[in-house]
């Protein structure tokens, strides 16, 4: 049997314009059983699902406790480009609770501008090793450096940009629909959105804090800490992707685990045979270092 309570909150959470999964997730905050909820879910009217949102006007009531009306409309609040920043490091649950209804857009329109950071921080490794280069290299080179350095430079930008704006938020996708496959298989409930943006999140600090490792290394000569830093941002961002994922699709984080896992080896076997196939097109000879 429907319970009662559970349908009025959902009727009276959707005529004010929230999801059902933030609805669903409240109610899994409150106490209450998954299968209550879901059966409440299958018998909310057609008509009532489909009407449009209306602006929230008092908490929705309901016997048992639960989050207020105040606290399910923070949870839809848009962050802003910082604070998604900031909360990757300091708060993820959170930035994964203020997520949760972003589209797979909004969250490339983040990944895009997020790439300007390390884009700017490449552009000034580069010009840091060009300036050292044409510091300590002979004076005949250096000649040579300032009438192609214009050109280089140009090239320079525009292969950065290329690699930052188009290939790298395309590899993103391309990685997040392969990693969706074996999500299927572990039944997530997010879509291809939960995955993309459980994996996007994941990144956000690596593609914070690699340039400035990178920039440190050339300046401080410190292979220590760099390694060390450099190891440490890894688990922190396997960490992170996992907790997005097992977020986003509902499931444990041991699913989310051996989804996110098998998702990158199938991608770096399929990157493995694009290229060995274009070499074998090409007649290129393959070995370890030109592969890798």
């Amino acid at each position: 049997m429907v319970n009662q309570d559970i349908l009025n909150y959902l009727l009276e959470g959707r005529k004010r314009g929230f999801g059902l999964a933030v609805l669903k997730r409240k109610l899994l905050e409150g106490g209450f059983d998954v299968a209550d909820i879901d059966e409440a879910i299958m018998a909310l009217p057609v008509e009532k699902m489909e009407s449009k949102p209306l602006p929230i006007t008092s908490q929705p009531t309901i016997k048992q406790s639960l989050p207020s009306a105040q606290t399910i409309s923070s949870s839809q609040e848009k962050l802003s480009f910082f604070k998604k920043i900031g909360y990757s490091i300091s708060k993820p649950r959170l930035l994964f609770e203020k997520t949760d209804e972003d589209s797979v857009g909004r969250t490339l329109r983040f990944h895009e501008l997020l790439l300007l950071i390390p884009f700017a921080l490449l552009i000034l490794i580069s010009a840091l090793f060009l300036s050292l280069l044409a510091q300590f290299a002979p004076p005949y080179f250096t000649m040579i450096f300032l009438l192609i350095a214009p050109t280089a430079i140009l090239f320079l930008i525009g292969m950065l940009a290329g690699i930052s704006f188009i290939i790298a938020p395309l590899f993103v996708l391309l990685i997040a629909g392969i990693t969706h496959l074996f999500v299927i298989l572990m039944k997530g409930q997010g879509g291809y959105k939960g995955t993309y943006k459980g994996i996007l999140y994941g990144v956000v600090p690596g593609c914070m804090l690699s340039p400035l490792i990178t920039l440190i290394s050339l300046v401080a000569y410190s292979s220590w800490f760099t390694t060390l830093f450099s190891i440490g941002l890894f688990i922190w961002t396997i960490v992170l992707t996992i907790k997005g994922l097992a977020y986003y699709h509902k499931f444990s984080t041991t699913k989310a685990f051996f989804a996110g896992w098998l998702g990158l080896i199938f991608f770096v076997m399929l990157f493995v045979a694009i290229i060995m196939g274009l070499a074998l097109l090409f007649k290129v000879p393959l070995t370890a270092y030109n592969l890798f």
